[in-house]
Order: C-alpha cells, then structure tokens, then sequence
C-alpha cells in the first residue's frame, strides 16, 4: 500500500484470495472512481468502479476511501472516547510486546454495549510501534468473541518520496491500464 496526502492510494495485494489484485483511488481524479484490476487470470482488464458500489466492496467491509492509519485511529479514538464517557469501556490493559519483530505497545479493552449504545467492536487489540508511534496491527472482535477484522502494517516507510506517478494509472510498473 503507498498513501499520500490529501487522500491519494495505491493498493497490491500480495497473498491469497486477491493476490495480485490492484486498486487506485486519488480523491478528486478519475472522476473520483476507483481503478482496480483482478489478479490472476480475471485481471485482464482495468475497471473504473464507485468506490462504495457492490463490485468494489465485494468481499470488503470498507470502502478504499477508509483505508489506512487514519481510518483505523479514528474509528478506534471514537469508540474508546465514548465508551470512557458512558462507563462502557471495561478490561483494559496495556503492555509491552514484540509484534511483527519491532517493539510495541499493545492496548487491549473490551467495550461493553449498553443502552442501545453500539461500538465497532466488543473487544480490540492495537500494536503501536515503539518507535514510529503507528499502529502496526489491530484486531478486532465481536460480542461472541469472534475475530471479524485484522490488519498488520509491515515494511512502513514514513516520508517514502511518492511522485504523482506513484499515483498515476499511467505508471508502467501498474496493470492498470
């Protein structure tokens, strides 16, 4: 994944189901649409798709437009900031770890529904690297304990020098075309 600001994204997957798979979304370009392009066999062709219609959310819980650090911390600060306000947030730990081998903080809670109050999720674990104070992984947890979402950020280089090329349907190193 390289991201830029205001809101500028490449995306290649590198394992199964979507290996190979590429996404393309810069706000305020391609008619705000999402290039993408299947791996494999199917991924003969480059698709100018709504970035929240049914082809690009297919097997998705978020759109393009809420990937990355940004999303994450917001959905996670919002939901812990209510939870302390209302008395639900409940369990919560923090500690030191090793994940994805950098040192981290891990921040462990559960947020208990109440009232009619609903949170993202019941139960989350963040990793937050030690020294770049990022969110390397998250996992999130529903009511009856089941994982339903998880991320690991590896390989983070911050202030990478991304051209507008990097973004760029047009870039040669991309299927996109």
């Amino acid at each position: 994944m390289k991201f830029q600001k205001p809101f500028k994204i490449y995306m290649h997957w590198i394992q199964e189901p979507l290996k190979g798979t590429e996404a393309l979304y810069v706000q305020g370009e391609n008619g705000n649409k999402l290039i993408a392009r299947r791996g494999g066999i199917l991924g003969i062709k480059a698709f100018s798709l709504d970035p929240r219609g049914s082809l690009a959310m297919t097997g998705n819980r978020h759109p393009i437009t809420e990937a990355g650090f940004g999303f994450l911390l917001s959905k996670f600060r919002g939901d812990l900031d209510a939870g302390v306000q209302r008395g639900e947030l409940q369990d919560v730990r923090l500690g030191e770890d090793v994940f994805l081998g950098r040192p981290s903080i891990v921040a462990e809670g559960r947020l208990a529904s109440g009232a009619g109050h609903q949170y993202y999720a019941s139960r989350f674990v963040i990793h937050i690297d030690k020294e770049w104070m990022l969110p390397t992984g998250a996992s999130f947890y529903s009511e009856n304990g089941e994982l339903f979402e998880k991320y690991a950020y590896t390989d983070i280089r911050l202030n990478a020098g991304l051209s507008a090329m990097d973004f760029s349907r047009d870039n040669k190193a991309y299927r996109l075309n």
